[in-house]
């Protein structure tokens, strides 16, 4: 019997798959806890590099409180005296999983005393002479950079640690080549201030701050809530709104929020109270601070409101400082303008022209529109650090004016109605006393409305604090330097096209076209070429043909003189710094302020005064313009010599005009000058008041590690 060998089959089915899973589960399970072990060592990597930060930053902010001086009794502390503050905080602070040592980085020294810029370009020159900073430099980037300076150096504002840790050793991975970690923190203890861009309160007249005010806080066409605004003593000299300062608490009291909610875009973007209940609020925030007669007055200006628009607070106010919330940082009448202002917005977020409701028309010659934009409501300094550039989104917390328009539009198409039979009584009262016959004449009158316009656009006035030092042994209170940049005006004038809308009433303001400056206003040919002394027959002369001549006269209106003052626009240092100060022991609530204050001698709150505080640069200027009769003779012969001819017409036509020329030159132009001073504005000039300085705690500059130095 023959045998057969037999073959098995390999297993086949589930029981195979549950092996083969099996491999592939070990294997991801190794992937997996190795992948797991490598992010626990970044996370750790990450955490111990946080913790050294932090080791590092407590270091230069404790480092900087001595070596500033601000802090330190007014005394600049040593390079010693730092690295023992600096050694001090290390130990206080030690993280004994990363352990801080003073080290050297990239060639700096573990523990540095120096100077930071404030501004893009910013530059010094230390004590030995040597140059730091400035435009053209490697650190002309607009950040700020940690410049190092000699010990005891003048200029020192700003200490930087630099540490490592041991050989850092990952806790899963022991082949890992242990790492060392490097921080490196900047600190500075700046001093803060507050200061003003003034508002010229002494020019008000006529109750046109009144007008404007009641065009902001009532609502469109409510003529009842404007006539009882008008009738406030908004600008008597008793109401004081110029006088009182507003300060952040009082503020975020009168609107219902917090302090914190007020340096909190968030918060700032949507909260939109009504302006009448901040007004109301305002009344309860000063109670105890202001007089009797500015209470009621606010309670007045609540009580009439009518506007319903909610204030947009965030573009009001911007980003401000909170350092310390009882320091004044506005002006009351200030703020009630930029909140009337905030509320006119218009949907599309733009601002909506104010139509002043100020009847300046002249019957039977010309009616006139005036209007106000406020393209830009004031910006208030806050408590800023010196040096800050102005112009910078970022950082850009420079005091300004508010941007502001004034717009005049004059339709004087009523003046010629008469013209043509004023030039034609002129003409024929002086071609009797010439006994001329056979002169022809022909007259052209401007056919369509004489429509003259004039844009007053105001740039914003700037001010800026340049230099803010903190007390010292020998001075014992801040001394501040301060420049400002003077407000300019950019005049425009031109002609309109469509009607005007009725006195007081909000619209479209209607273009100026400026590519002229000048309006025709007649045209007259006189021609005696074929003069006749005897008959005149079927334009046949029997008798003496004459030649006398040809005159054409061109009659117009033109802009002679336009004057707005220098346009500089660049920035003056104030004549001298401001040096006395007081220290203020307690705040608007009665208690001691949290961080040491001191109130400038001028300030409107001080009981000093200074001829130091204000002050003034530039020279106050007006617009002026100057509208005039024009004429332009051309001609020869007898009738173009005829001087009183031309005299005669122009005298009549001057007399004709005056009532406009008056209006545009002197009523129009007087009440502009009035609206930019009670705006704040000093077109040329610029006057800055200090107010406040401040002592914060130590702030950190940077964190950057020192970059490798060249050679």
């Amino acid at each position: 019997m023959k045998l057969h060998s037999i073959r098995r089959r390999p297993p086949s089915g589930p029981a195979r798959q549950r092996g083969a899973a099996a491999v592939f589960v070990a294997v991801a399970l190794v992937a997996l806890l190795t992948a797991t072990l490598l992010a626990i060592n970044i996370g750790q990597l990450y955490y111990a590099q946080r913790d050294l930060q932090k080791q590092a930053v407590l270091a230069a902010l404790a480092g900087a409180k001595v070596g500033s001086g601000c802090g330190n009794d007014g005394v600049p502390g040593s390079l010693a005296e730092v690295t023992a503050a600096v050694n001090q905080s290390l130990n206080a602070n030690k993280n004994t999983l990363t352990p801080a040592a003073l080290t050297g980085i990239n060639g700096a020294q573990s523990v540095e005393v120096g100077w930071v810029n404030d501004s893009k370009g910013q530059k010094i020159i230390d004590d030995a002479g040597n140059p730091h900073g400035g435009p053209g430099t490697l650190d002309d980037d607009g950040k700020r950079h940690f410049f190092p300076l000699a010990d005891g150096d003048s200029h020192i504002n700003a200490v930087r640690v630099n540490v490592s840790t041991s050989s850092y050793q990952f806790p899963f991975f022991a082949a890992f080549t242990p790492q060392t970690l490097y921080a490196s923190a900047t600190a500075e203890q700046a001093p803060r201030g507050a200061y003003y861009l003034g508002t010229q309160v002494a020019g008000l007249n006529g109750g046109v701050l009144n007008l404007l005010l009641g065009t902001l806080l009532c609502r469109p066409g409510d003529t009842a809530c404007v006539n009882n605004i008008i009738n406030l003593n908004v600008a008597g000299s008793t109401a004081g709104l110029a006088s009182v300062n507003v300060s952040l608490g009082q503020l975020a009291t009168a609107v219902g929020v917090n302090v914190q909610d007020l340096s909190d875009p968030l918060v700032l973007s949507t909260k939109t109270p009504l302006l009448s209940d901040v007004l109301n609020g305002l009344v309860g925030a000063l109670s105890g601070v202001v007089s009797g007669t500015v209470s009621g007055l606010l309670q007045s200006l609540a009580n009439a409101s009518t506007n319903p628009n909610g204030v947009p607070l965030g573009h009001l106010l911007g980003a401000v400082d909170a350092i310390v919330a009882d320091v004044p940082f506005v002006d009351l009448l200030d703020l009630i303008l930029a909140l009337g202002q905030a509320a006119q917005a218009a949907p599309g977020g733009g601002v909506q022209p104010i139509a002043l409701p100020v009847n300046v028309d002249v019957p039977g010659v010309a009616t006139a529109r005036v209007f106000v934009n406020i393209g830009k409501p004031p910006q208030f300094s806050g408590l800023v650090r010196a040096g800050q550039s102005c112009g910078d989104p970022d950082t850009d917390q420079c005091a300004r004016t508010a941007e502001i328009s004034v717009l005049l539009r004059v339709q004087a198409g009523q003046v010629l109605t008469g013209l043509l039979s004023l030039i034609n009584n002129i003409l024929n009262g002086l071609l009797d006393v010439l006994g001329v016959l056979g002169l022809n004449v022909s007259i052209t009158v401007a056919p369509g409305p004489i429509n003259i316009g004039a844009d007053v656009n105001a740039a914003q006035a700037v001010a800026r604090l340049d230099t803010l030092a903190c007390p010292t042994t020998s001075k014992t209170t801040p001394t501040a330097g301060l420049s400002a940049s003077p407000a300019i005006a950019d005049v425009k004038v031109g002609t309109f096209t469509g009607s005007l809308p009725p006195v007081g009433t909000s619209g479209n303001v209607p273009a100026l076209d400026t590519s002229t400056n000048a309006w025709p206003l007649a045209e007259v040919n006189l021609d005696a070429s074929h003069v006749c002394v005897g008959l005149d027959l079927f334009h046949h002369c029997i008798g003496l043909p004459i030649n006398l001549g040809k005159t054409d006269l061109t009659l117009g209106l033109e802009l002679t003189d336009l004057t707005v003052g220098a346009k500089s626009g660049s920035f003056e240092s104030l004549p001298k710094d401001v040096k006395d100060f007081d220290p203020v022991t307690l705040d608007a609530s009665g208690s001691a302020p949290q961080y040491p204050t001191y109130l400038a001698y001028g300030a409107p709150t001080s009981v000093h005064t200074s001829s130091d505080n204000p002050q003034t640069v530039g020279a106050p200027v007006a617009v002026h313009l100057q509208l005039g009769l024009t004429t332009e003779q051309t001609g020869g012969g007898l009738l173009g010599a005829l001087v009183g001819l031309v005299s005669n017409l122009v005298n009549g036509l001057i007399s004709a005009l005056e009532p406009l020329l008056d209006l545009v030159n002197v009523t129009l132009l007087n009440l502009v000058n009035a609206l930019l001073n009670i705006l704040g504005l000093q077109l040329g000039a610029a006057t800055v008041t200090m107010d406040t300085a401040v002592i914060p705690p130590p702030t950190l500059v940077t964190t950057e590690l020192p970059q490798t130095q060249g050679p």
